[in-house]
């Protein structure tokens, strides 16, 4: 079994919230460090339980400007970093969170996502990237349009919320 099947979880089953995190900590090990999105992930990333209750998502697929808008009209934290749907791998992905560390997932139903794992970035730091970048793929995603930002490493640092 490959280390990325490994992953592979379904709802309920021991462990599932933190699978998201062990697979950033996997690949950034694979990476030796190399890879600034792991490496970021791995030291500012937090584990989120995933949303509970009733809601329905968009299914737009468009989970980087959704999350954007949706804290930014709402008061709430942009997070950025893998999610993992019940019975897949994790995949890059956003949400929002609350004060409390509370999932909100504008893009996904409640229940589909059993593991968060990002960072978590400020509304006004992700709509200037946005700006910057001319793209709405998320922060982690538009790095190569980020490389003019030196050092990348902490102007990525300056836009992370301390919780």
């Amino acid at each position: 079994m490959s280390a990325v099947a490994s992953f592979n979880t379904r709802v309920g089953e021991d462990g599932a919230e933190e699978r998201a995190k062990n697979y950033v900590y996997s690949f950034d090990e694979l990476m030796q460090g190399y890879n600034l999105t792991f490496s970021f992930l791995k030291e500012f990333g937090k584990l989120y339980l995933p949303p509970t209750g009733k809601g329905k998502g968009k299914h737009n697929q468009a989970c980087y400007s959704n999350s954007a808008l949706k804290a930014s009209a709402e008061g709430l934290i942009y997070v950025e970093g893998y999610a993992m749907p019940k019975g897949l791998i994790p995949i890059s992905h956003a949400w929002c969170v609350d004060d409390e560390g509370k999932v909100y997932d504008p893009t996904w139903d409640v229940g589909y996502g059993v593991s968060y794992f990002g960072v978590p970035f400020d509304p006004d730091f992700v709509n200037e990237t946005a700006a910057l970048t001319g793209y709405w793929g998320g922060i982690f995603e538009s790095l190569y349009l980020l490389r003019e930002k030196e050092p990348l490493y902490e102007y990525l640092k300056s836009g992370v919320v301390c919780e």
